[in-house]
């Protein structure tokens, strides 16, 4: 008789022949008198296999019991992940506390006896490289294993497992102590690993462009103050905030280069290395954390521009590689449609037509593209700059487009004839700049200088964003803080101070909302408080 499956390959099932086996009696012990017929034994072969499955099987339980401690080990360290992100969240909460001090104390030390005040200076300084210490960053999670990674190469062999992807969802459910399944279902729990070199990756839902869905109803369950329902006060004429508070930290893993966010508000978009990742920050949580929903591989390199168009529909990626990435983010399931080539250049900045049918890009040669969104073709080249241009962004008319370069000038083109409008020359190379929606028309820039304005950055600003209304604006620089302005007086409104270079920003289309992306790779979200 052939072998069967499941026995080792040397191992054969003989014929049983039952009279050359007599059946001995058996006395059981607790019934001396009672006489009853034993069991037939074993035969040798079939015992040998009984005894290699028995042995299996106690393989199985022993991988259990250690798939069950290690999943208590990684349930543990996720506690104090979220520990850590909420100390981190307190840590720049009292750092900004500690900014605003240092600014009362600097304007009361003039009044202070010349013998105090050399004791004040020294006690500021000890406080300032106090507060300059950062908290370490925790070493990434360990992954959740599967039984298998306990098992003998035979016993995997004949005990094949189905390998099963954690969902953002899952591994939401698994940080509240409820994503361990059951000790009777045995296979591997595998989690996708980040890019290369990121540690500590929130989990992907997703493998390729496509392949995850937004949260269904997510706005509906907005808490903590996010929700649907427009703030007056942020749209009524005139209105400026007073003071801005940190309401999420969201772990990107990577430096984040560039963002956007969906209108109307409830996604926000970080851009890094490789892709595109969502977070859904309509339902923040009491930890200061997001739901992390998926990522868009859109770009092989570092993203360096991310623009959603007006319908909220669109949203295009330009970086450090030759095309451009059209993205689908109004349906359901984001994806990415495809590609705008642009042989030879980098995208560093990106702006979008009112009617969502056009997007322009400024290139590391110096150009200024318009393309058709919908065919991804060329449209025309507006102009040129003699260095690679920056920054960008549509006037309220939709009729006039203004860039900036490396080249220190601030141009303004027609759109429709991709002509040269006007230009103005700066002391020091552009990296920034807005145009304003109120009359008269303004445009404020970023310059690389140690300074903006009055009492403003002490380092180059990245980047600068002006509010739906135009009221207000905010900067970002390397000096590792951010800062409102009121676009009116150019006003300092208040600033604050994060962990490391501030490199973009964005506000949401309700105005209540600043995101900002940092190179300690972490994206924040805070709220503004208006008078």
């Amino acid at each position: 008789m052939s072998s069967s499956a499941g026995y080792p390959p040397s191992v054969s099932m003989p014929s049983i022949h039952p009279a050359a086996n007599p059946q001995p009696q058996m006395i059981i012990a607790d019934a001396p008198h009672q006489i009853l017929p034993a069991p037939p034994p074993r035969p040798a072969r079939l015992g040998a296999s009984f005894e290699y499955l028995e042995k299996i099987r106690e393989e199985l339980i022993s991988a259990d019991s250690r798939l069950e401690a290690l999943d208590h080990l990684h349930n543990s360290y996720l506690k104090y992940y979220d520990l850590y992100h909420r100390t981190n969240a307190e840590y720049h909460r009292q750092m900004d506390i500690n900014a605003r001090y240092q600014a009362i104390i600097s304007q009361l030390l003039p009044m202070l006896a010349p013998q105090v005040q050399e004791g004040v200076r020294q006690d500021m300084d000890s406080i300032k490289q106090l507060s300059q210490q950062i908290l370490p960053v925790p070493p990434a999670p360990p992954a959740t294993m599967g039984v298998d990674a306990f098992l003998s190469p035979v016993t995997r062999t004949i005990m094949p497992v189905a390998p099963t992807i954690v969902t953002s969802e899952a591994y939401e459910s698994e940080r509240k102590g409820r994503g361990r399944p059951p000790k009777s279902t045995i296979q591997t729990t595998k989690r996708l690993k980040a890019d290369e070199g990121m540690e500590g990756a929130p989990p992907s839902s997703a493998e390729g462009p496509g392949s995850f869905s937004y949260p269904p109803d997510s706005y509906a369950k907005a808490s903590n103050g996010l929700s649907r329902a427009k703030n007056a006060k942020a749209l009524a004429p005139g209105a400026v905030p007073y003071s801005a508070s940190l309401i999420a930290s969201l772990n990107h893993t990577e430096v984040v280069c560039a963002m956007a966010m969906s209108n109307p508000f409830s996604y926000v978009f970080t851009g890094g290395k490789g892709g595109v990742k969502i977070w859904d920050v309509a339902n923040v949580r009491d930890t200061r954390t997001a739901p992390y929903v998926g990522m868009l591989h859109c770009l092989d390199h570092y993203i360096r521009a991310c623009k959603i168009t007006p319908d909220g529909k669109t949203l295009i990626v330009g970086g450090e590689v030759n095309y451009m990435a059209v993205c689908d983010v109004g349906s359901t399931n984001p994806s990415v449609l495809g590609k705008i080539e642009t042989p030879g250049v980098l995208t560093y900045a990106l702006a979008t037509s009112q009617d969502s049918r056009f997007c322009f890009s400024c290139c590391s040669d110096g150009t200024v593209n318009m393309w058709d969104i919908h065919n991804r073709k060329l449209v025309r080249t507006l102009g040129n700059h003699e260095e690679s241009v920056t920054c960008c962004c549509v006037t309220p008319d939709g009729a006039k487009l203004v860039t900036g370069s490396l080249d220190k000038t601030v141009k303004m083109w027609d759109i429709m004839s991709g002509k040269e409008l006007s230009s103005y020359e700066f002391p020091s190379q552009i990296f920034s700049l807005g145009y304003s929606p109120l009359s008269p028309p303004t445009i404020a820039v970023g310059p690389g200088t140690s300074r903006l304005l009055n009492d403003g950055h002490t380092d180059c600003v990245l980047s600068l964003k002006y509010a739906p209304t135009g009221n207000w604006f905010v900067t970002t620089g390397k000096d590792k803080k951010w800062v409102g302005w009121k676009a009116a007086t150019g006003d300092k409104m208040f600033e604050i101070a994060e962990a490391a270079s501030i490199l973009c920003c964005e506000i949401s289309s309700c105005g209540e909302y600043v995101a900002t992306g940092s190179g300690d790779s972490v994206a924040n979200l805070y709220q503004v408080s208006y008078v």
